[in-house]
């Protein structure tokens, strides 16, 4: 069913695929499928982002990423970081998005899991509000202070839905990227807009 309802979210169909999504997760929690329960919570998240009920999306995002994180799931984590960042951008939280964008890729490097052309394709669509609303220097920080961030304090900021915006900008502010990350392709994946350069940005 959740394959189904990736087919009627693709067509624009939001009803159909909801109704789908639903029932692949009822049949999940009696079997008590947790894998199930959380794949298919995550992508009822990223169905009523799309349709912009983002309170919905934050908490069934934040109810895939405690289970990912209890199963130990890395390559879970990494995904719902990456809808957490695509839910900021679209809110105009440009540098919460690349943050967690950041630890996003992070995580993915470190677990050696990139993104297929079209899943990297798709994120970079998500995240260009965020690049577009900065300026070079405020975007590369953002997103280097991301990669240096550790995935449970990554997995704490989704999760804490008492704090602010302000006050996530408050948390971060005094955080300082002292070295550059340990990987020769880094360079190449930081935005194009913000090396100066006319090419696509690419996170992975």
């Amino acid at each position: 069913m959740n394959y189904q309802g990736d087919v009627a979210r693709d067509q624009a169909d939001s009803a159909a695929a909801r109704t789908l999504y639903e029932q692949a997760l009822a049949i999940f929690r009696e079997l008590g499928d947790r894998w199930g329960i959380t794949g298919t919570l995550a992508d009822l998240g990223s169905l009523a982002r799309e349709e912009g009920n983002y309170p919905a999306a934050r908490s069934l995002y934040r109810e895939s990423i405690k289970i990912f994180q209890e199963l130990d799931h890395k390559r879970g984590i990494a995904r719902l970081l990456e809808c957490f960042a695509c839910s900021a951008a679209v809110q105009l939280e440009a540098k919460r998005s690349l943050r967690l964008a950041g630890a996003a890729a992070a995580l993915r490097q470190n677990i050696g899991a990139p993104l297929t052309p079209a899943e990297q394709a798709k994120l970079e669509a998500c995240l260009h509000p965020a690049r577009q609303a900065l300026t070079n220097a405020v975007g590369v920080t953002a997103w280097l202070e991301g990669w240096a961030l550790p995935v449970e304090e990554a997995i704490e900021e989704v999760c804490a839905s008492h704090l602010t915006g302000c006050d996530l900008e408050m948390r971060h502010r005094s955080r300082r990227v002292s070295s550059r990350p340990d990987c020769e392709w880094l360079p190449h994946e930081l935005p194009a807009r913000h090396r100066g350069e006319d090419t696509h940005y690419r996170y992975r």
